[in-house]
């Protein structure tokens, strides 16, 4: 398991603690491995189903450059993703680490992100593809992974809407 960073886990939980006290839900949704990166992604507008349950703050963990993304996405539809703009997700690991030890939970595709949070043994969704780019990590049958206990996985079945259907009920009973 990882340990997170104490001093930037405690500036990561006093900065969520500021924005509200609901539960905080980190999200991260596009791989960018060259040679499945778009099989493994999904598109932030598939999401909305999830992102428009008012009882949860989401927070932005997508490594890379998607400030302006989230701005624009948040104007358009009306919802408020919090991303810490100053934070390098791709580059700060550690800070990265510390951010999601104070999450409640993680939704994320097979990237960098999940292998964090599941090494950190922190609850979360793992949207799995259903072609070649599921790696064997993500057992090809099975919603759990002997590698991360804390990982639940959701297949694609040609479309996300199961998928992302579930997670839903899921949160909602939270």
């Amino acid at each position: 398991y990882l340990k997170p960073d104490i001093r930037k886990t405690e500036y990561y939980k006093k900065k969520l603690e500021l924005i509200n006290q609901l539960p905080k839900i980190g999200i991260s949704w596009i791989s960018k491995r060259l040679d499945l990166g778009n099989d493994k992604s999904i598109n932030l507008e598939e999401l909305l189903p999830i992102l428009r349950i008012k009882n949860f703050t989401f927070v932005n963990l997508q490594y890379g450059n998607y400030s302006k993304d989230i701005h624009e996405f948040n104007k358009k539809h009306k919802l408020k993703i919090i991303d810490f703009e100053k934070l390098d997700k791709f580059n700060d690991i550690e800070g990265l680490v510390s951010l999601i030890s104070n999450l409640n939970l993680v939704i994320t595709v097979s990237n960098t992100t999940a292998h964090l949070s599941g090494s950190l043994g922190k609850k979360t969704f793992l949207l799995a593809p259903d072609n070649r780019a599921q790696l064997f990590y993500w057992m090809l049958s099975k919603e759990k992974t002997p590698w991360y206990h804390s990982i639940k996985i959701f297949k694609k079945n040609k479309n996300w809407h199961k998928s992302l259907k579930k997670i839903k009920e899921l949160l909602q009973k939270f």
